[in-house]
This record gives C-alpha cells, structure tokens and sequence, in this order.
C-alpha cells in the first residue's frame, strides 16, 4: 500500500480489516505470522499493532500481492456480475484501498465529491467519499429543482445514436482542484467527456476516473482528454 496514511500502524489496521473479509484469523495468522487473537484485536480495535508489527504485516501483504490476488479472484467470479460485486463490502473496501493508491500516485490530497455515474456505483462512490470526507453526488438524466441549482449539458452520444441530457448539482463541483467520477463500467463514453468539459470550465481540474472494469479504447480516448483513469480489468 502506498503512504497515503500516516500513521503506519492505522494503515495496518485498515487493511487488516479488509483481508478479515476473506480469510478467517487463523488463516491470517499462517500468512502474516502474527498471532490470530493479536490480529482479532488489531481489527476490533481492542489493541493497536507496535511499529514494527505493523510494518511486518504491510511488508507481507506487499510481498504475496494480497490486495490483487483477492481482486483477481472476485472478478473472476463475478464474471459478468460486476454490480453483484460492487455490492459486497469487503469489495468495497478493496476498491476503496485501490482508489486512494490512486489518488496518491497523482498526487490528488483532496476530492471536491465523488460522482457515481450511474446507480449501481452508488456503493462504490459513497465509500470512496466516506474515507476522503467528501460529499457524494450522482448524476440526473432530467433536471429537478434543487438548492444552489443544476449545472446541465447536452451531448452527442455514439452508442445511442442520440442527443441526450446530463445534469449534476452545482454544489457538486466545488472550487477545488480535483473531483472523482465513478462506475462499474464505462457505458457511455460521451457523458463522461460531457461532464468532464462541465466541470472544466472556467477552470484547471483534475479529474479521476474509476471503474471496475473498462474497454481498451474507452481507456485510450480518456487518456487523451487527460482524464485519469483506474481500472481494475481492461477488456
């Protein structure tokens, strides 16, 4: 895991909590070589690990790849599934591990809000929030009346072969530097642009993109309107 936490041995303690979804504490204890009863405390809070136990614990995790392999085999399960999986917690903590790795490596400290583009991302983009204190929004294909108001745009969109409408609350947008956009899947790529060039105007923001799951050249064109993007699969 990247340093984004401070405190090492929170960071441990964090991950910690996200392995107990998938492996039992004496499984952990096998893997990481601390004991389970000193690892059920960690995750319950009844203790905090020394510096060094927990430096042991993340250097282990790091080593066997933990993180990815779990990721790896849930997607694999999911198959097709992926709003399935985006219902899981322990998923959502994994994802959620991913995403602040990836604001890290952009050197993003500070999210105005996290946008789900659609419904189901909703789980995803509320945690995502929740651990960077930010406010949640989502995207509204009609307008509604709302305090502070709507900022909306039309597009163009290729996959539906029709002009359609966007909207999203102004209060969303913020004055700050960087702003997160959030789905499962990348179903239309036009209404991401669309918002991008919506948040964009007037000013230089950074805008992270996550999904689940992502075609190649979805991927590409995003890059080259300087969107950046984390994908857990590319197909």
């Amino acid at each position: 895991m990247g340093s984004r936490f401070k405190d090492i041995r929170a960071e441990s303690i964090r991950i910690l909590r996200v392995l107990s979804y998938y492996y039992s504490f004496r499984d952990l204890e096998e893997i990481l070589g601390v004991h389970f009863q000193n690892l059920w405390k960690y995750v319950n809070l009844h203790s905090m690990p020394e510096k060094d136990t927990a430096e042991r614990i993340l250097s282990k995790v790091r080593e066997l790849k933990l993180v990815d392999r779990i990721l790896d085999e849930e997607l694999s399960k999911a198959g097709r599934e992926l709003h399935v999986l985006a219902r899981e917690p322990g998923f959502l903590e994994l994802f959620t591990l991913k995403f602040l790795d990836f604001m890290e490596r952009e050197g993003v400290d500070k999210l105005d809000s996290v946008i789900a583009l659609s419904c189901d991302a909703m789980s995803l983009a509320t945690v995502i929030a929740l651990n960077v204190r930010a406010p949640t929004c989502y995207l509204m294909e009609r307008g509604r009346l709302e305090r502070g108001g709507l900022i909306a745009a039309q597009y163009k969109s290729r996959k539906y072969l029709e002009l359609k409408l966007l909207a999203v609350p102004k209060s969303c947008l913020g004055g700050g530097d960087a702003i997160a956009l959030v789905d499962i899947e990348l179903d239309d790529i036009d209404s991401i642009i669309a918002l991008s060039d919506v948040v964009r105007k007037g000013r230089d923001v950074a805008i992270l993109a996550a999904f689940i799951s992502i075609a190649k050249g979805y991927l590409e064109e995003l890059a080259s309107s300087k969107i950046k993007v984390l994908a857990l699969r590319v197909v």
